[in-house]
């Protein structure tokens, strides 16, 4: 019993012996324990100290946020580098052009913002409990070149719902060798780089030259015109001899079918030679004629040489610079020079990998809008290439043998002469009103050895040699127009005297659907010596074949 009772006593004693102040000595060693605590540091490097970005904190996100444009993006180290810190990089919903470092902040840590020349340092440090209903306290830390910069915490960046804090760092003199950049500028855009058929338009097709000497053209006087790559021609009616006819010609320019693939819009410019190659037409023609006063058949072949043409829209300035306008606003896209997600090694961190993603699906959402407006504005440029070049000067030459045989039959061809011929083209440059509605042109042409049904002996041909002096003019716009022309024609037949004789006209041509055009002429000759003086009428259904134009958004293209 005084065992028990002197226990008791003893650790009354012990009770009184020890004072306040020696309990509450521990305290401070357990918050120097947690002030410690591993800080963990971020350090995004940008390319240069000039690069814009903003910091800031959605009010009660517990996230803090870096936006930087996407041509700008930093390389990033995390230290100590045993310690992990999660953190996401994605594209800017409000903004493609801007990429967003998201990086949680823990609750019960301070982050610390630090700027020095291209870096930018947020310091995680898990705060004291005795601070932690004083983070409204801004704290001004000396950088290592002595210039303050104010790191706030969290909760004094959010202060409405974001705010942004800018880069304010002074650009030094002598900027540093700048971080890997994970985008680059994709090379300016140059036109003269691009493919031939990057300017083609969908200009009417020319009159075929085995047409022309055939003397089935639905207008005498020949229009002057760069040639398609490859066009067709079909063509009914009724001749100026008073017989139904027939017939298809093909035509195609050779260099240019050959070359296309492989000559660009700026060797063509600057090359005449290339230019020359490239406007020679080659044709080839066959008609029937479709009644009992004329059963043959005829052939021609044509070579057509564009000497001069200020409508070849290949050729055109103000087409080429629309193109680069257009090219050079679409075209400042910048080009991941990181590897895709898909292509990186197996050993990338998670953060690379993420980079990675968040480049690359910008870069698609980018070239999205741009795949989906480039071809808006190139055909817009096309289409005012059309309206200024569809009726302007030009100059052709042509020279096309042909082939008859009277009786239908492919054994009785025979020679049935040639014909020689140029057009010159005025689009009245310069001449307002006229300069954009209107052309006249000027054709000669020679026809020579002609056989052409006898009208004193059904079934018997003669040979007949031709001159044609005529002009044409053509009034309307890109889409149809009307022409309207008068023709001196001097003829001989065999031996007997010269016959001169008038031809009229009037013909209309319209353009139907993408490269098919239509075209209808009728018209009459007066003053012939034999009184022959027969109308005719003749439609003609003409294509033209344009390559589709394939964009490479490669810069080499």
């Amino acid at each position: 019993m005084r065992f028990l009772l002197s226990c008791c006593l003893l650790a009354i004693a012990l009770t009184l012996v020890v004072s306040p102040s020696t309990a509450q000595s521990s305290l401070p060693s357990i918050a120097a324990t947690e002030s410690a605590a591993a800080s963990v540091t971020l350090t995004l490097t940008f390319p240069s100290a000039g690069v814009d970005y903003s910091i800031y904190q959605a009010e009660g996100d517990a996230r803090l946020y870096v936006r930087v444009a996407g041509s700008n993006l930093p390389s990033y180290k995390l230290s100590p580098t045993d310690l992990r810190l999660v953190f996401t990089v994605a594209n800017d919903p409000s903004n493609l052009d801007c990429v967003l470092f998201s990086v949680p902040v823990k609750r019960g840590s301070l982050p610390r913002i630090d700027r020095k020349q291209s870096d930018l340092k947020i310091t995680f440090t898990p705060e004291p409990a005795s601070l932690m209903s004083s983070t409204q306290t801004e704290h001004v830390p000396q950088n290592s070149d002595s210039t303050p910069r104010i790191s706030r915490p969290v909760a004094s960046i959010a202060g409405e719902n974001l705010i942004p804090v800018a880069n304010t760092a002074p650009v030094p003199a002598a900027t540093p060798s700048a971080a890997p950049n994970p985008l680059v500028k994709a090379q300016p855009f140059d036109v003269d780089k691009k493919l031939l058929a990057f300017a083609d338009a969908d200009l009417a097709v020319p009159e075929s030259p085995a047409f022309t000497v055939l003397g089935l053209t639905p207008e005498t006087v020949v229009r002057p015109s760069s040639p398609r790559e490859f066009a067709s021609s079909l063509l009914n009616g009724v001749d100026r001899h008073g017989n139904f006819q027939s017939g298809v010609a093909l035509d195609f320019a050779p260099y240019l079918t050959l070359a296309a693939d492989e000559m660009t819009l700026g060797q063509y410019r600057s090359n005449y030679k290339l230019r020359f190659l490239s406007r020679t037409q080659f044709s080839f023609a066959n008609t029937k004629g479709a009644s009992d006063d004329d059963k043959s058949v005829r052939l021609g072949l044509g070579l057509r040489f564009t000497l001069w043409d200020r409508g070849d829209p290949h050729s055109d300035d103000l087409l080429m610079d629309c193109f680069t306008k257009v090219g050079g606003a679409l075209f400042n896209l910048p080009i991941p020079s990181i590897l895709p997600p898909d292509q990186l090694p197996a050993n990338t961190s998670a953060a690379d990998k993420a980079l990675s993603t968040a480049v690359w699906e910008a870069y698609e959402l980018k070239q999205k809008e741009f795949d989906s407006g480039k071809n808006e504005g190139y055909e817009q440029c096309r289409a005012e290439g059309r309206k200024r070049n569809w009726n302007k000067s030009s100059w052709i030459g042509a020279f096309a043998p042909s082939w008859i045989s009277p009786t239908g039959l492919s054994k009785n061809f025979n020679w049935n002469g040639a014909g020689f011929w140029t057009s010159v083209a005025y689009g009245f440059e310069g001449v307002p009103s006229l300069e954009k509605h209107s052309q006249l042109i000027f054709h000669a042409r020679y026809r020579s050895n002609e056989q052409v049904a006898d009208p004193n002996n059904k079934g018997k041909f003669l040979n007949q040699d031709s001159l044609f002096l005529g002009t044409r003019l053509r009034v309307g716009n890109e889409n149809s127009t009307a022409s309207f022309e008068g023709s001196l024609v001097r003829s001989r037949s065999g031996d007997q005297r010269f016959d001169n004789s008038a031809r009229y006209s009037v013909g209309l041509e319209r353009r139907i659907a993408d490269n098919l055009w239509f075209a209808l002429a009728f018209g009459g000759d007066s003053g012939r010596s034999d009184g022959e003086n027969k109308g005719f009428v003749l439609t003609s259904f003409k294509w033209g074949f344009t390559p589709k134009r394939h964009f490479d958004p490669a810069p080499s293209q």
